[in-house]
């Protein structure tokens, strides 16, 4: 979901700012499982892994930007309804 991306690169963007290196990997790993990769993200997750972060900030602003001249909007009660679900599947799970 490029939506995710974007949030994902947002929360990179504040760890590097608070030097969270451990929430900056965690991140890169949840992009990574995502199948929306694109040679500009590629190229973003390979500066963080040689720990260039001076150009990934740059980098994830540019994306953010040329990614939301269309804005997909996005229902926040949608969102939370979304979380209701997978959390009550995982009741269901443990039950069975």
């Amino acid at each position: 979901m490029p939506n995710d991306i974007l949030k994902r690169l947002e929360i990179i963007k504040n760890a590097i700012a608070m030097e969270e290196n451990d929430l900056i990997e965690m991140q890169v790993k949840k992009i990574k499982t995502l199948s929306l990769i694109d040679n500009s993200l590629q190229y973003i997750l390979d500066l963080i892994s040689v720990n260039k972060f001076e150009t990934v900030i740059q980098l994830i602003e540019q994306y953010k930007q040329d990614r939301t001249s269309l804005t997909i909007y996005e229902d926040p009660q949608v969102l939370g309804l979304k979380l209701e679900l997978k959390l009550l599947k995982n009741q269901i799970f443990l039950v069975k």
